[in-house]
């Protein structure tokens, strides 16, 4: 690559290609000054984003509070129903910011041409998404039922007749 390209490169942030990746980057640089509007499709990525991470974290750790709990008989009636109700709670929520975070960020990458071609495709993809949650929807309510409803407890008596 010859000097001059070189300069050119460094001074404008890039090449043609790259004129996309810059503009994004020019355009949060700026929107960081007091004066600017941070546009609505970068705060939703970023919104997104950080509350995926945080509920992704969130179902794990109540998953794994179920696997390594005591597996005491008590532990049955409260304890378990409550642990998977906040971990299945926050697996939905972070599997619908996954898909919102990557659609915000996929729009950033587009032309502005096929824009119009991705907005069915993640339309589509909300389709395996919706069949998951409808699947696990009875086991919810079940849990939703069980944690609320007082639950008959066993007798240890023994019937004579």
């Amino acid at each position: 690559m010859a000097r001059q390209d070189l300069r050119v490169m460094l001074r404008s942030g890039g090449t043609r290609r790259d004129r996309r990746v810059r503009h994004i980057i020019n355009h949060t640089r700026r929107s960081r000054s007091k004066h600017r509007h941070t546009p609505p499709a970068t705060q939703a990525f970023a919104i997104s984003s950080l509350v995926a991470l945080c509920f992704s974290i969130t179902a794990l750790v109540f998953f794994l509070l179920i696997l390594t709990s005591r597996c005491q008989e008590k532990d049955f009636a409260m304890d378990l129903p409550r642990k998977l109700l906040l971990g299945l709670t926050s697996l939905f929520a972070s599997i619908t910011s996954i898909v919102i975070s990557f659609c915000d960020g996929h729009i950033f990458i587009l032309p502005d041409n096929l824009k119009h071609v991705a907005y069915p495709l993640y339309a589509a993809l909300c389709f395996p998404i919706a069949y998951f949650a409808l699947a696990q929807l009875s086991l919810y309510f079940d849990l939703v039922w069980a944690i609320y409803r007082e639950v008959p407890q066993r007798c240890n008596k023994a019937f004579l007749h």
